[in-house]
């Protein structure tokens, strides 16, 4: 029996064998988890020792239906996407029944769209039973490869019901950051470059980066047009609209203001030597100004 300060209840010892756990792409979008798992539910029946028999465990078939407790997997989109076989097993020197569930398939997992790529998906479900039952949690065995446990991780939870939860990070971010986010910041580094160097140049760089950034866009948009997600703005989407009106802000400020443009100076100097010796010092006389405008276009 379980005694806490909600009332007693019946104990349903509970051990987790976590086998597998990697993500798993649905569409575009790697929403999906995949999972499978062990869950073994321990209960002693007094009516089922017998002492004579050996202390092997015995596999009971499917003739033969002890008492079982219920247990129902929530929430219900979890129920259609997971799996589950039933065996049951008893230790007739002592009346132990073990009750070994195997689930398998995928999870559903949520995650802040707006931050895509960098998302971090979270992925739950939890185990209900009768109103007078709880399961107890005893021993977790972690049987996952070191890579998933270090990619993807796992917390439990025991009150009210036996809950799992996995929080994971998206691995979309390599690719966006080489493949989205270099590009378009080499472009803007570009745009920036040009305004050091002729008005002319600096138009057509800016137009030429702007036509850039208009197809990267629609690259990416015609790659997501699939996928649930593309109809809601991202991280993405600020990036590429931030860049877009700094483009924009640039070339219309070459457009409005007038062209810069360099006075120069240049003096006509006459030099009359004073001695042939050429320690003595040289006389200079100013004889005319020519005042030289450049226009830089």
């Amino acid at each position: 029996m379980l005694n806490t300060i909600n009332g007693t209840f019946f104990r349903l010892l509970t051990q987790l064998e976590l086998i597998d756990t990697r993500e798993f792409e649905f569409g575009n979008s790697p929403n999906y988890l995949g999972l499978e798992f062990s869950l073994f539910v321990h209960f002693r029946d007094d009516r089922l020792q017998f002492r004579d028999l050996n202390d092997l465990p015995i596999s009971l078939p499917d003739e033969f239906t002890p008492w079982q407790p219920r247990i129902q997997i929530l929430p219900l989109l979890t129920t259609q996407t997971i799996q589950s076989q039933k065996s049951i097993h008893l230790n007739p020197k002592n009346g132990l029944i073990t009750f070994v569930y195997r689930f398998s398939g995928q999870l559903f997992c949520i995650s802040d769209i707006w931050k895509e790529p960098f998302e971090k998906y979270s992925c739950q479900f939890w185990f209900e039973t009768e109103l007078d039952e709880r399961l107890q949690l005893t021993v977790i065995r972690d049987l996952r490869p070191t890579e998933q446990i270090n990619k993807i991780g796992n917390e439990y939870e025991q009150w009210p019901w036996l809950l799992l939860r996995f929080n994971f990070c998206s691995s979309k971010w390599k690719k966006a950051l080489i493949c989205e986010y270099l590009p378009s910041l080499m472009l803007f580094v570009c745009a920036l470059l040009a305004q050091w160097k002729r008005r002319k140049i600096q138009v057509v760089v800016l137009i030429g980066v702007i036509i850039c950034l208009i197809l990267l866009q629609n690259i990416l948009h015609s790659k997501n047009i699939s996928s649930t997600f593309s109809i809601k703005l991202n991280l993405m989407d600020f990036w590429l609209a931030g860049i877009f009106v700094h483009l924009i802000s640039l070339l219309s400020i070459d457009l409005a203001f007038p062209s810069r443009r360099v006075i120069i100076f240049k003096q006509k100097i006459i030099k009359k030597r004073i001695n042939d010796n050429n320690d003595i010092p040289l006389e200079s006389k100013e004889i005319d100004n020519e005042l030289i405008v450049v226009n830089f276009e």
